[in-house]
């Protein structure tokens, strides 16, 4: 594969402000699911996508051969109804002028060399995407509002303290400040 491609499909991105937007809702879906605390995940490079169908957005990013993605982060999302697949490629680059020799016959540009790669393709549900930007997931058959749970964890709330303050307001009984006539 040439970097060719890749430049275009990167032009065609900036070109169209519903590609950029889809392409911010899959990144927080990616950050929601804190991808970018395992090993390598952040210096992956977009090469193709968002390609958006009726219910999914598609993705491919490159990543060097020696610094493969953790596969345990994209493991998270496939409860979700999420494709991910890895494929070993090449990728052909041009390398850097130091003599004569690196330079391509018949031109001023650098020879072009193989370069392997790793290209992880993600399909992403739309729903996900959509619960995850309107700050709720459907964690083992409940909704969870993700701000509630941000807040109670930094708050250090255990199922403990909840229970107790359950059960303290549903002994006090409720004071409405009206009165009859």
């Amino acid at each position: 594969m040439s970097v060719k491609p890749n430049l275009n499909s990167v032009k065609k991105l900036f070109m169209s402000d519903a590609s950029v937007n889809m392409l911010c809702d899959f990144e927080r879906v990616l950050d929601n699911m804190d991808f970018y605390a395992f090993p390598n995940w952040r210096i992956g490079e977009l090469v193709e996508g968002p390609m958006i169908s009726r219910y999914w957005v598609k993705c491919k990013f490159m990543w060097p051969f020696d610094r493969m993605p953790d596969p345990a982060a994209a493991k998270r999302l496939i409860p979700y109804g999420a494709k991910i697949t890895y494929k070993k490629d090449k990728v052909q680059m041009p390398v850097k002028i130091r003599s004569p020799q690196d330079i391509r016959p018949g031109s001023h540009k650098g020879r072009l060399m193989d370069f392997p790669v790793w290209y992880v393709e993600m399909m992403l549900p739309k729903k996900l995407m959509a619960d995850i930007k309107q700050g709720s997931v459907d964690i083992a058959g409940e909704e969870v509002d993700l701000a509630d749970l941000q807040n109670s964890i930094e708050k250090g709330l255990t199922d403990k303290s909840v229970t107790q303050n359950s059960q303290q307001s549903a002994q006090a009984p409720e004071e409405t400040g009206a009165t009859e006539i």
